[in-house]
């Protein structure tokens, strides 16, 4: 395991075999980022880390690094569904001092919801549309860390106009567009308590309400 990648949050024992992390070093994030302010994080709190979704902070750990000790959040991942029996959840470990730099931030809150639904509605579109899926899903991935809660609406909304233009969308694109909805559903549906099935019907109108604009 490189030190610097460590350092960073960029490695865990939860992404070393995820075919939608690590696909190429993080870029800068795009202009309009998140306006929350930096939140303190604590034992026990729920948080939202990237393409792993709603994570809880298990503890802080001590690990000794280069020969220094630098404390680390231990994040487990919130799933939909239990595991299977006998299946332990694997643990991310992100680096305190750099927490919330590297994309870890506090769930969607309801104040939000207006402007995640106008983002999935507009003519914005957060990434070029022509450029190839490998040289993307690095730039979808930064967006999704440094743009708190929009940057799901944002890569959600590039998806859908990038598998509208693709006869034959890549495989790793339409795996990276399922879990990004499957993210942006869980979300909604923690504030609105509404079902997927209703949600989903709702992005959808948005989404398609999106293609006027490429006319």
């Amino acid at each position: 395991m490189e030190i610097n990648q460590l350092l960073t949050g960029q490695i865990s024992t939860a992404t070393q075999n995820d075919p939608l992390s690590g696909a190429g070093k993080p870029v800068a994030p795009s202009s309009a980022g998140d306006s929350r302010t930096t939140p303190v994080f604590q034992v026990g709190d729920t948080v939202f880390y990237g393409i792993h979704g709603r994570c809880k902070i298990a503890g802080i750990e001590e690990r000794s690094i280069g020969g220094s000790v630098l404390h680390f959040f231990r994040l487990v991942p919130i799933r939909a569904a239990p595991l299977r029996v006998g299946r332990q959840e694997s643990a991310i470990w992100m680096p305190v001092a750099s927490a919330a730099q590297s994309g870890l931030r506090t769930p969607l809150q309801e104040v939000e919801l207006d402007r995640i639904y106008a983002l999935l509605s507009n003519e914005e579109c957060a990434l070029p549309l022509r450029t190839p899926w490998p040289k993307i899903q690095p730039l979808a991935e930064a967006i999704l860390r440094n743009d708190g809660p929009v940057g799901l609406a944002k890569v959600e909304g590039y998806l859908f106009l990038a598998r509208q233009r693709e006869l034959a969308p890549a495989k790793g694109m339409i795996r990276f567009a399922e879990t990004v909805h499957r993210l942006l559903v869980r979300e909604i549906q923690a504030i609105t308590q509404e079902s997927p099935k209703t949600i989903d019907g709702r992005l959808e109108r948005l989404l398609i309400s999106k293609l006027r604009f490429e006319a």
